[in-house]
């Protein structure tokens, strides 16, 4: 929030360090085996996801001056979601915008490769412990909060749906079918909130993405009034991790392609309106990688060996 000074929370040899301007870094951790974290809006609170022991994971929470370090959810919480299971973990664990109440699902590790997501979604309070569970297993996916933590955008195979922040009010939005993804789980589509939280825009891609190596990728905006899915254009591109973004305002898409050249290592990085209109080279080398936008007129990539 703007009236607090900055905060950068990171991970630093499995523990959880802090640096603000006036205090510069601070170790604020010690012999925990860190996983990854996420630091509140207003700066003050860390969630973080730790191994507690062999296949033994926890959500825990630390003031961000390294006081009141303290269980969110423990391992015998996760364990009993699938008793049967080898370990229960986390899998995404986000603050509800603006709260200090943090939202998570979880998923099965097993042996085989690939993980069984558990389709749940439930709140904890990290000030007073309350939890809420707002799905239970089966009936979510993964979950996107509206910035004005009013709405949820629920993800699964085949299926993008909002629900109310209490959990109620249900209503699919966006049917869609991926299948030969060449992975050993299912595709999940990653919507884009819109600043003023009115819409999501999602690029979804063609139904057997692994087919050919360029393939039409469908772009969507979808309107929380009510009103259907719109598709607002096609690009070209390749299935791949991180594969594309769309800007804040839902009016751009940065997306890489690899090289048409066999055995080449030569990527460009494109900028397009997300009708696919104005499609521009904006780069073209070696190894590049793009991270997304900073702002509707800027994004971060990288280039190079690796």
């Amino acid at each position: 929030l703007p009236e607090n000074p900055l905060t950068i929370a990171y991970i630093k040899e499995s523990n959880i360090w802090v640096w603000t301007a006036d205090s510069g870094p601070n170790q604020i951790t010690s012999g925990i085996n860190v996983i990854d974290l996420r630091l509140s809006d207003d700066g003050s609170v860390i969630a973080y996801f730790n191994e507690a022991g062999d296949l033994q994971y926890e959500l825990r929470a630390i003031n961000s001056d390294g006081s009141n370090d303290r269980i969110l959810v423990s391992s015998a919480e996760f364990q009993a979601i699938v008793p049967d299971a080898a370990s229960v973990a986390p899998n995404q664990f986000e603050w509800v915008p603006g709260t200090h109440q943090l939202a998570y699902n979880t998923r099965v590790i097993q042996q085989a490769p690939g993980y069984i997501f558990n389709g749940d979604l439930t709140l904890v309070d990290a000030d007073n412990l309350e939890k809420q569970v707002l799905f239970e297993k089966g009936s979510a996916g993964q979950f996107y909060f509206s910035p004005d933590a009013q709405q949820i955008a629920l993800v699964s195979p085949g299926s993008i749906s909002l629900a109310n922040a209490d959990g109620s009010n249900v209503r699919e939005v966006l049917p869609f079918t991926v299948e030969g993804t060449g992975e050993d789980f299912a595709f999940y589509p990653v919507p884009k909130w819109s600043e003023d939280s009115s819409r999501l825009g999602v690029a979804i891609p063609a139904s057997d993405p692994m087919a050919t190596a360029r393939q039409e990728a469908s772009l969507w905006l979808i309107p929380t009034d009510g009103s259907e899915a719109v598709k607002a254009g096609t690009i070209q591109t390749v299935f791949a991790p991180n594969w594309l973004y769309l800007s804040p305002d839902l009016e751009h898409v940065l997306y890489v392609l690899d090289s048409s050249e066999p055995g080449s290592n030569v990527r460009e990085l494109h900028v397009a309106r997300i009708d696919g209109t104005e499609d521009r080279v904006v780069k073209s080398q070696d190894y590049l990688m793009a991270y997304g936008w900073t702002s509707n007129e800027t994004f971060l990539y990288s280039a190079g060996e690796s």
